[in-house]
Formats: C-alpha cells, structure tokens, sequence
C-alpha cells in the first residue's frame, strides 16, 4: 500500500534573526544609506502656498530621524520594554514611531483610528495593553482617547503630529525642549530577538479585540518569507494604503526596508484615486489599483478569496498576481505568486500557496490536533517562525506548543492540495450547517451584492431538521424592488437551489435597523445579525401562533391522518410532522396534496414547513396549476414523445441503432419494432457488465394461489405490456448505455413469458432447474425479465419463476409491480398508476450538466478526498477477489481475464447460505421515542450501528460504507429552468408526480465516512447523521462515475493520491452496502384510495415463496421496521467466499445490539462512543423472509 501524505507542509527554509528589530533597521539603512526610504505624496517639504512636491527621505535620513526621536524619548522618561500606543494614518510620523520604537527596544502598538471613535471598544483595547506612550496623528484622534480614558489613566506620555489644541497632549515638536543628547548617537537595544516589538489586535468578530505580541524573530521570518516569493529587490516600490495597525501593512513595510526597496504612502487613509497616481508616477510598483505597464504584482491577502477577485486584479495589468493568507496571531504564513495569466485558470477554489517564511501548515479534524490526509477538509492549524506565543494576559485553548514551535487554531476551513498548497474555504463560526453540508455564507452574499442596489448578509439559524437554515438579510438602495423569489431564482441558478436562502429580511423594513452591525474596523458582526434575526422569526412565529385554524389546516390534517393511521385529533397543527412520519410518507402526502389542490409542495418544503399550519400557509400562497395543462393531466393519460423522435438526438439515435442491429436480427426483429430508447442512469449502466454470467440477477420463486394457466398467462402479458422496462433489452454507443424498448406483441412476449411444464408440489419451484448455466438467469443485451410458468399437479395453484435483472427495477418498484400483478389475477380495479420511467430518465439525463448536478458531483469528491488513507478501516475484509453472490461460475477479473478455478470456493461448503441470508429480529420498544422527541427516524438509528459497529470491528477512526438510496425523487428539479438547450420536455419538473411510483429503478448509491466528534452524546451523534443524510438524499442523484473521474483527475492533474482514492471508491461500491429499503405498505395508494385491496369472491392470490439475490456484492445490511412496529428486523446477504456464516452471525448480534442500545433512553445524553455490542435483550433467528433483498 502506497504512502499517503498528511495535511502538514512546513518550510524548513527559513532561519530564525540573531539580531533585534533596531539592529535590523540600522543594518538596512546602513546598506542603502542613499536609496529611498520612503515618500508620502501627500505630505509636503513646507507650509507654503502652491508647494505639491512630497515629502521623500533617504534610508539615511529615516534612519537619523528615527534614532533622534528615539533618544528624544529616551531623555523624557520612555525606557526599553515601554508600549508605546500609535494612532497614526499613513504618513513620515508613522515611519518615525515604528523605526524609533525599534531603536529603543518598546514595543509599538498600532491602534485602529476607526476604533477610537467607539468609546467603550476604544477603552477595551486601551486597557488591554496598557500604554506608557500614546501618539495620535490629530486633536480630534487625542480627544477621543481622553473620553475613552480619561485624564487619570495611567497614560505617562501623549503627543499630537499636529498643533496641540487638547490639554495634556504635547506635539513631537516639543519633545526637543529636554534633550540633552546627540541624538544621532549610535542606539543599542537590549531586546532580546524573541522579546516583543510589535503588537497587534484582531478584529473583535466575536467580542472583544485580543492583543497579539509578535517579536523580531516573527516579523523577520515574514518579511524574509516574502521578498524571496516575491522576489522583491532594492529597485522596488511598494504602494502601501494599508492602515498602519494592520498586519499586512507592517511586515510588507519592514519587507520593503529589510531589501532596501521604496515604501510610498499615496495619502493618509485608503483612496484609490490616490493610489492611481501613486502608481503613474512609479516605475516598478509591486501593489496596485490601475492597469499600468508598471506594475510587478498585485497581492491580495486578509479575507476569503474568490475567482472574481483575481480577474479583477488581472484586469489591472500586473505581470503576476499573488494570493496570501495569514492572519494577526501568525502574520503571512503562505502566498502564491504566479503569473497574472496563469492564476486565472484554477477552479472555484483560489489556491494561497505553500507555507514560507518557516512557517508550518496543517489541515486537522475540527476539534483535534489529529491531523487529516492531503485533500480531506479540515480545520486549519498554523504553526512554526512566524505564529506569536498566546494572546497578551490571556490563556486560549486555541494556542499550543508542539514539535519546538508554537501553533495557533485558526478557525478557518481549508485543505492541502497534493503540492501542500493551502486552500481557505471560510470561517468556521461563520458556516452554515444544513444538513450536515458547510455552506459558506460568503459565497451566497457574493452573489446576492452583485446586484445593482443590494447588499447582502448571510448567517444561519436554528432548524430541527436540516440543523441550520439559511437566511440572507439584504439592504437595498432607494427605488430598488427586487422580489425575494427573483433573489432566491439568482442564487439557484448562480450556486444550485441547496444554497438558496430559505428565508430572505429586510434590514430595516423587517428587523428594524438601518445599518448592519459591525466592529469598529468594519467587520459584520454576524452573532448580532443572527441575533437580530431570531428576535424577528420568533415574532413572526408568535403571530403566526395565535391564528385561528384555516380549511385548509383541516384538510390537511385528514391527509396526514389517512396516510399515517394517526386519529385526526391526534395531530395537532403546531406539532412538527417528523414525529411521526417517514421519508416515504412524506413523498407520498406531496403527491396526495398536489392531487387534491394542483398546488406543488414538495418534500424539500416538508423539511422548512414542518407543522401543518406552516403548511396550510405556504399552500394557500401558492398559485394553482392551470387547469387542463400537460403538467396537471396524469402521466398515463398521454404517451410521451419518443426520445429517439425529438431532434437533438437524431445522431445519437443513428449510432444507436447502428449498435442494435445485430441483436434485434438474431430475434427476428428490425428497428421498425422498436417502441422507444432512452438513457440508462449512471448506477443501472455498469450493472449490464458484470463479472459473470448471472451478474446482478434475482430468482423469486412465486406461488399463483386458485388461478389456471390461461389466466395467469392473460395476466402476465398485461403486466408486461403496462410496463416498457420488461420489454427492454440495452445496448451502448461510444458515451452511454441505453435501454430499447421492444413491441408489446406476442411475437415478443413469448421469449419472456415462457411455459416450462408441470410441477408436483409448490416447493419444486425452489429448485427446478436450480444454476443450470444456459437458462437460471437473464443476461445482457437482454430480455431481462423472464417468467416460467409451472402449474402444480393435482391443484389449482400454478408456479412461477421469475428471473430479474437490476437494470430494469429496484426495491420499492418492484414491490409495487408485485402488487400490481396481485391486481391483475385478481380482476382489481382500479390499477396503480404508474409515470413513465421514460419521462424520469430523460430528464436524468438532460440535467447531469446544470449547476445543482455540478454542485451535487462537487459535494461527494469533496467528501471522498483523501479516502485512500483509510482504507484500513473497510470491513469486511476481502479474503478472495471480487464480491459476489450466489453462483459465480463463469466469473472473470475487470480485465477480462478467466477466474482461477477453484479460488473463490464457498468457505461454509456445501452448507453455505450467503445467498439465502440470514434474519435476526429484536424488540426495540424506545425507538421511536427518538422520533417523537428528537426528530430521529428508526433508519438513522439503525444506520448509527452500523457505523459504530464497523468502527468496533476494524479498530478504526471512521466508518466507510455504501448507502443505498431511494432516489424518488425528481432529479435536480430546481435548478432545470437554468438548463440550456431546452425542449418540450425541460420544463417537465416533475410537478404531482408520485415519486414512488416512477416505473422504473432510481436507486443510487452514496459512499458514506464517518467519524465520531469527541464525547458527542448519542442524540448529538444521531441528529448529526440525520443532517448528513439529508445532504445525501439532496445529492442523490449525483452520478458515480462523474465522482469518480472527477476524484481521480481533479482540476490541478491526477496525482498518486487522487488515483488511490478513485481506485478505493471503487473499491468500496461494491464490499458493504446498508440498505433501509422503507415500509411502503402504507403508502401505495393516495388518501382516497385506501381500503381497497381485496376483491369480494376472489380467492387468487400472490404468494412469494423465495427471493435468490445473485448481485455483485460482498455484504448487504437490510434492517427494517414497519411503521408504528418496534421489533427491528435485520436481514444480511453475502458473498460465500469471503465471509463464514458464523462470522456475520457475530456482526448481526453486535449490530442489533448497537440498536438495542442507542434505543434507550437512558443513554440518549451518554457518549456515542461507549455504545456495547453486546446484550441481555433477546434477538430472534426469524428466518430470511420472503421478500426483495438485494
């Protein structure tokens, strides 16, 4: 097995100073006596009238100022290890302070001159650090202070630049009255390289502004780091119109000074005008804001980065762009410098650079110092040369030493690519949870203030289900009346429907303010936002409360009552449906509703509006489909277009055809018999191209209870006729797999349904013709389902075989064709109505290229990244090659290759039972205690031992297992009106479809890693999964191969890492697999429909006698549950060759017991991490039951 790197990249480049920050400076002056130190263009040589030139000093005039100030100081009391406070612009006295700082050995302190003006946030950060020194660049700044203060505060010292007009304030002018020295006397001092020169404040975000010291061996290490990544020489101008109390602003101006290069101050505060004209007059400029041929670099750094930011940057002109990240406890700590063109051609991620500056870069899991795999998301911890050593007079748990360095949390999310760049994706505290997704607020407020008058803030709040929901609050300019639909439409179409706000405020119109709150340095204050919002929806909500019960409420409530069994009275209109509903149930009231309004609510809404009467409201604001319109007509009361008809596919059609020729000969056929073709979905495809001949097959043994054959064989022929996948057979061209839909005639029918003679008794159907290789399957290019009629001698009962493959059904269709068939024999009316599998899978297929396929593709290589490093934590352990099921005779490896004969032996012998299964049951009477409390569904239970389960087994941090998924659901639907390339059918959004009863498989499947998040609690654990697999079934319908291409060839190139990942994925589809296939039972018919199962004076039943999975599969996990029950069953298949009976025995005990345990209350606030595997509670060997299994 391959190594696989860690998140963790360090530059062991860069040396620590010997020397202190004054005997740095002085060197540096001493080297370019004569060069440019610095020009403030907005400074003038004299006071007189008309003059315009700008103040310039030399390195040696800077150096022989500053060293006078110093010994100025120096004679008025102010000794080394003095903080000496500085609100300063940008402007020669800034210069003067920092360079004299360092020539005395105090520490200097830049004060944000912004802050000054709040007085309680001015007399916090003036306390925190207390000043011996305070230096304000004007009267206005001075007075501040003092009524933050006060005249008694320990303040020895306080200048003005300008004319003093405040009491107590001296100008630096005055500072000359008491120097009895030669202030261009040579200073030594003292400090220490370690001992700190500079401190600076973070940004208060989240309360109160903590003190940063940072020290020679820092600053140095930073500005080191950045002149050899920028290469920046003597010969260079930096504009700096940064704040002087900013990070950025001082290690670039010590970069500047350290290389002799020219600092230039365009005015005294940020104006890009200024800028502008700074960078006319320069000839080497290496920071920007114009497209000039001057300029070297433009370097963005302090927040987030996005694409749009770079092509801004890059119309300016610069040769080369550079993007940095650091922050005030580690300063810079990466950057990438690239040429202006290249740094264009990245993804949605902007990429920041490797670690300088000696800097150390690590990705960890949140909460840890557990470090994670190159590519795996994580949080980021910064360490090494550059990071200070903890906050001033303040222990942080953020803030540690390790490896001989000193180390800082971050809080941001981020991960290394395979080079050790660092990508920064947001701030934890600022991310949105939904669902168990990180959603960056940021990106939906970029899309939202792109609009011409609106400006946009974005938080989350609280939500039982999906765990947060978004909200944007948006400002807009006067005249400007965007609705809130019209945003939500922008996001959707921009970022995908998941990431359009649930809700949208109005800044003053709804909260009441007519600014966002932010920090005195212009931050948002997002906890205030967020504040501001929940005070606003809790009164909405107490409104929405005292309204009196509407019709509809009513209604609403029989629908609920009917689908569920609840009494009406039962369900209160305030009491959250998720107590006492499933996934299934909830896809079925949608269709129910949209059957008796022609309004569309769909399970997404289901998720938001959780109480009937927040249902009822959002109902009555809907519009009404019209009447009579193609989406209101039901889906079997039209045929729909062919898809080989409709134009765009002519070609394809052609090459179709051209590759079906042959089979539809050897039949008897041409391609005039052919009824349809469309697209198979990305799951179904490769299952056409098993390892053996029976690859993916089912064998059901059925019993036809008081029938004969004529009219079981009517009834077949029915069947198959209502339901164009029976009649299918596949072909593919180059790109895709496509089903061929045969003629619903007799000359066709009689290949599938066939006659095979009498048996005598109804167990002969268990082993008539049992594995005989030419005839116990069905196998590509099709027909893939067959049935055998047997009738039972001496009886009036008749025996069927069926053999199914899954290309053509999953779990829930199946079931409901069964039933169905069950209809037919029985002479039932009316019939289930079924929607065209055409319909679904055409537009399957014509969305897998819009934004919310994207975004869904985006979201599962996200979470798949750095896989490979765990692949020591997948169970069960494979013993042979491949995974199958059942019968494998035939079987070769995914090259081609014949299977040895003799390797994949049965370890059971003949006594194996890997096929048939096994089923265990145990009463778990508290589990749906978890739903009507917490909102917690018995799957999410069950999928929660399993995970724990898997973690027991292998020993291992995460637990890795393929999900099966439902997949009912209309695929992308919120996103189709952004598709391009439209036809009739692109606006077939699926609008009162019954996803249930969509004729045909829509399963998918989802590779699922988890870990278990410190002493989470056993809710905490099991609401975290239930968030996760609503981001699951939102991205269900992501296809697999797409992620894996996508993982094993990402943006930047294939690597050894994004190779071992896709090759482990791949892996891993087809090894473990939990499937909670839902109770349907319930929900087969619409509210209306209920309580007409049996026909009086019909006898004929379905019986189903055997279920014989021959998938490709090593281990399928099958719990289950029936609504209002609490006896879990639990039913497992496997491949033979690679597990013992007694073995899986041992995980189903543990797995039950798992269940048993997280069921009770008593352990519901007990770590998830103490659940046992074993049990005093009795489990059940109930036997397989006749049922679908895969």
């Amino acid at each position: 097995m391959g190594s696989i790197a860690l998140a963790e990249v360090w530059d062991k480049t860069q040396t620590a100073p010997t020397q202190n920050l004054g005997t740095l400076l002085s060197q540096s002056a001493s080297q370019h006596a004569n060069r440019t130190a610095l020009v403030s263009l907005h400074q003038h040589p004299s006071d007189k009238e008309g003059d315009t030139s700008a103040i310039s000093w030399t390195y040696a005039q800077l150096h022989e100022a500053s060293l006078g100030l110093a010994h100025q100081l120096s004679a008025n009391g102010v000794a080394p290890g003095s903080r000496i406070g500085t609100i300063l612009f940008n402007q020669i006295e800034w210069a003067l302070m920092f360079w004299a700082t360092a020539h005395l050995g105090c520490q200097f302190i830049g004060i944000d001159y912004r802050a000054v003006s709040h007085k309680d946030h001015a007399r916090d950060l003036l306390e925190s650090v207390p000043c011996d020194v305070i230096v304000a660049s004007n009267n206005k700044l001075a007075l501040a202070v003092d009524e933050a203060l006060g005249q008694k505060a320990p303040i020895k010292h306080r200048y003005v630049v300008e004319s003093s007009q405040t009491p107590g304030w001296k100008t630096l002018a005055e500072l000359s009255e008491n120097a009895t020295e030669d202030l261009a006397k040579p200073m030594v001092s003292p400090n220490h390289p370690e001992e700190t020169a500079v401190i600076f404040f973070t940004s208060g975000t989240t309360g109160t502004s903590k003190a940063c010291p940072h020290s020679a061996v820092t600053l140095y290490s930073v500005a080191r780091g950045l002149s050899k990544a920028h290469a920046i020489t003597r010969d260079h101008t930096i504009c700096q119109h940064l704040p002087g109390f900013h990070i950025f602003s001082v290690v670039y101006s010590l970069t500047a000074w350290l290389q002799g290069a020219s600092l230039v101050f365009p005015n005294s505060t940020f104006d890009a005008d200024c800028s502008i004209r700074a960078i006319q007059q320069s000839r080497n400029v290496a920071h920007p804001t114009a497209k000039f041929e001057t300029l070297e670099t433009v370097t963005i750094g302090g927040s987030t980065v996005f694409p749009e930011l770079l092509e801004l940057c890059a119309y300016l002109g610069p040769k080369r762009l550079a993007a940095g990240y650091g922050m005030s406890e580690s300063l810079v700590v990466t950057t990438h410098n690239q040429k202006a063109e290249d740094a264009l051609t990245g993804g949605e991620d902007v990429c920041l650079g490797t670690a300088v500056s000696g800097a150390c870069i690590r990705i960890c899991q949140p909460g840890s110092r557990t470090l994670l795999s190159r590519g795996e998301i994580g949080e980021v911890h910064l360490g090494g040369l550059p990071v200070f050593g903890g906050y001033l007079g303040l222990e942080h748990e953020s803030c540690y030493r390790e490896d001989g360095a000193n180390f800082v949390v971050s809080g941001d999310q981020g991960y290394l690519d395979e080079q050790g760049r660092l990508y920064v994706l947001g701030r934890y505290k600022d991310l949105i949870i939904r669902g168990g997704e990180n959603i960056s607020p940021f990106k939906i407020e970029r899309v939202l203030s792109h609009e011409t008058g609106i400006t946009a803030q974005v938080v989350g709040v609280p939500d039982t289900v999906a765990g947060e929901a978004i909200v944007a609050i948006i400002r807009r300019d006067s005249g400007i009346e965007l609705p809130h639909d019209e945003l939500r439409n922008i996001v959707s179409k921009s970022l995908g429907p998941q990431l359009s706000p649930s809700m949208i405020f109005d800044l003053t119109g709804d909260l009441g303010h007519k600014n966002f709150p932010m920090t005195p340095s212009g931050k948002p204050q997002k906890a205030t936002l967020r504040q501001w919002t929940l005070e606003h929806i809790k009164k909405t909500n107490s409104r929405q409360l005292n309204h009196t019960e509407s019709p509809i409420e009513s209604q609403l409530t029989e629908i609920w009552s009917s689908l569920t069994g609840r009494s009406a009275a039962s369900i209160s209109p305030d009491t959250s449906i998720h107590t006492f509903t499933d996934s299934m149930t909830l896809i079925q009231f949608c269709s129910a509703v949209f059957e008796r309004y022609q309004k569309s609510i769909t399970v997404k809404d289901l998720g938001e509006f959780k109480t009937v009467r927040s249902q009822a409201m959002l109902l009555e604001g809907r519009q009404k489909m019209e009447t009579g319109s193609d989406k209101t007509q039901d889906f079997n009361s039209s045929t729909p277009p062919p898809w080989r008809e409709l134009p765009e596919n002519r070609q394809q059609v052609l090459r179709i055809k051209q590759a079906a020729m042959g089979r539809l000969d050897s039949m008897g056929f041409d391609w005039g018999d052919v009824e349809d073709v469309y697209p198979k979905n990305d799951i179904i495809g490769p299952m056409a191209r098993g390892a053996r001949p029976n690859s993916w097959n089912h064998r059901h043994s059925v019993i036809v209870r008081n029938c004969d054959q004529a009219r079981i064989t009517s009834a077949l022929h029915t069947w198959a006729t209502k339901h164009p996948l029976m009649r299918s057979i596949t072909v593919s061209d180059e790109h895709n797999d496509f089903y061929i839909i045969m003629p619903a005639r007799q000359s066709w029918l009689c290949h599938q349904i066939c006659h095979g003679g009498s048996i005598d008794n109804a167990e002969d159907t268990l082993t008539y013709r049992f594995n005989e290789p030419e005839w116990d399957h069905v196998a590509p290019p099709g027909p893939f389902f067959k049935v055998t009629i047997l009738p039972i001698n001496n009886t009036p009962d008749i025996g069927l075989i069926f053999h199914w493959h899954h290309v053509i059904f999953d779990g829930v269709i199946i079931r409901q064709w069964y039933r169905e068939l069950g209809q037919i024999v029985k002479s039932q009316q009316p019939l289930t109505v079924f929607h065209p599998f055409q319909r679904y899978s055409v537009a399957l297929n014509r969305r897998m290229r819009n934004v919310a396929a994207q975004h869904a593709i985006d979201h599962h290589v996200q979470a798949l990244r750095g896989i490979s490093a765990a692949r020591d934590y997948l169970w069960p352990p494979q013993r042979v090659p491949l995974w199958l099921k059942g019968d494998d005779s035939g079987w070769k490896y995914p090259d081609g290759r014949l299977g040895e004969p003799g390797l994949r032996t049965p370890l059971d012998g003949n006594h194996a039972i890997g096929t048939m299964g096994l089923e265990y049951a145990i009463s778990v009477p508290q589990i749906l205690g978890l739903r009507e409390r917490f909102e917690i569904p018995p799957p999410i239970v069950a999928k929660g031992a399993c995970v724990l389960l898997n973690m027991h087994l292998t020993g291992g941090e995460e637990a890795i297992l393929v999900t099966n998924e439902s997949g009912r659901s209309w695929p992308f639907v919120d996103s189709a009106a952004g598709d391009e390339g439209k036809s009739d059918q692109s606006e077939d959004n699926g609008e009162g479809v019954n996803p249930l009863s969509i004729d045909g498989p829509t399963v998918t499947l989802a590779v699922s890693r988890t870990r278990l998040l410190g002493d989470e609690t056993v809710v905490q654990f099991l609401a975290r999964l239930l968030q996760e697999q609503h981001v699951i079934e939102q991205h269900s319908h992501a296809p697999v191969a797409k992620i894996i291409d996508r993982l094993e060839s990402p943006p930047g190139g294939a690597s050894p890492t994004s190779r071992a990942d896709a090759d482990v994925v791949r892996s891993i589809l087809n090894r473990q697999v939990f499937d909670w296939l839902p109770d349907i039972s319930s929900t087969q018919s619409t509210a209306g429909e209920a309580g007409q199962e049996r026909s009086a004076g019909d006898s004929a039943s379905v019986e189903m006698l055997e279920v014989l999975s021959r998938t490709d599969l090593g281990f399928v996990w099958y719990p289950s549950l029936k609504e209002a029950d609490t006896t879990l069953k639990l039913n497992t298949t496997w491949d033979d060759a690679q597990m013992h009976a007694t073995e899986v025995s041992q995980a189903m005990k543990g797995f039950l017991s798992a269940v048993a345990w997280l069921s009770k209350s008593e352990n519901w606030e007990r770590p998830a991490r103490e659940c046992r595997f074993e049990t005093e509670d009795e489990i059940t060997d109930v036997g397989p039951e006749k049922c679908y299994r895969r």
